[in-house]
């Protein structure tokens, strides 16, 4: 039952379907931080204080 609630909403989120979010986490799955943005798990990527704090590289 969990695994149904937990499916449902990864596929909310995602925009995946349910089918293929079942498939892909029914074993282990290691993602690159890109292609976990490409999957929809996360929203974006960062790779340097700089994109957080645009002022930090002026200093």
């Amino acid at each position: 039952m969990l695994e149904y609630f937990r499916q449902a909403a990864l596929a909310r989120h995602t925009g995946q379907s349910e089918e293929r979010i079942a498939s892909d986490f029914n074993r282990e799955v290691f993602l690159s931080a890109e292609e976990a943005r490409e999957y929809g798990i996360i929203d974006d990527v960062f790779v340097g204080a700089e994109e957080l704090l645009p002022t930090a590289a002026a200093v």
